[in-house]
């Protein structure tokens, strides 16, 4: 059972890795910018000095949150310091996992390359193959084994923008990387997967050396939401 589940997690690693697509591998993805998997989103460098700000008449909460609409996400977005960022300043861990009547269970839906691993036969080379008699709910386990081993959390911490972004604060995450590797065999990593866009108000000025034309501007800013085991 030990040399079954040793393949059986080998396969899987290898599975989660070809699914990442290769950069140069479509002609049509090199027409357009591909997604960066450096996150966070480093700062814009703008003009400094505070004469480049917008003023108190500009910052009306009211017709902000009017103007900013149902783009809102209070989960991901705050107008002033939210507490958690004075308790942890370094960012607060993510449980990818619940309590739920004394027992831990995940807090989101196994991953569909591990819903599809049946566990019934082992492929060996040579076109050996091995069944294995495996009860339903032993197979479950041995799923929910492999997702726990292989889960990747998250990382949160709250980001000041600064006073040319309303809402100034965000919530931005980074994978968890401990010193042990999140396969097995061991060799890969967390890494970042799944980013959500974001739109918030950016204060901007067509002439910055005169300060004319200035208003608030959509801007759209990517979160990491998931990470996962991949080389």
């Amino acid at each position: 059972l030990c040399l079954g589940l040793l393949l059986l997690a080998s396969s899987v690693s290898a599975a989660r890795a070809g699914t990442r697509p290769h950069p140069g591998g479509n002609q049509r993805t090199l027409l357009r910018p591909l997604p960066s998997h450096d996150l966070p989103v480093i700062d814009l460098v703008e003009p400094a000095g505070h004469v480049y700000d917008p003023g108190p008449e500009d910052l009306d909460i009211t017709r902000l949150q009017r103007t900013l609409a149902g783009h809102f996400d209070p989960k991901f977005m705050a107008v002033h310091r939210p507490k958690e960022s004075f308790l942890h300043p370094n960012g607060s861990l993510q449980p990818g996992f619940r309590l739920k009547k004394g027992r831990l269970v995940p807090a989101r839906p196994m991953p569909r390359d591990l819903q599809r691993i049946r566990l019934k036969g082992l492929d060996f080379p040579g076109g050996i193959k091995v069944r294995l008699d495996l009860g339903r709910k032993l197979r479950r386990k041995l799923r929910q084994l492999l997702w726990t081993y292989t889960y990747c959390p998250l990382v949160y911490r709250w980001k000041d923008l600064g006073l040319r972004f309303w809402p100034r604060w965000i919530r931005e995450g980074r994978c968890y990387n401990s010193r042990r590797s999140c396969s097995f065999p061991p060799g890969m990593t967390c890494r970042e997967k799944t980013s959500a866009e974001k739109t918030v108000l950016r204060w901007h000025c067509r002439d910055w050396t005169q300060r004319r034309q200035c208003r608030w501007i959509p801007a759209t800013l990517s979160v990491l939401v998931e990470c996962s085991c991949s080389c």
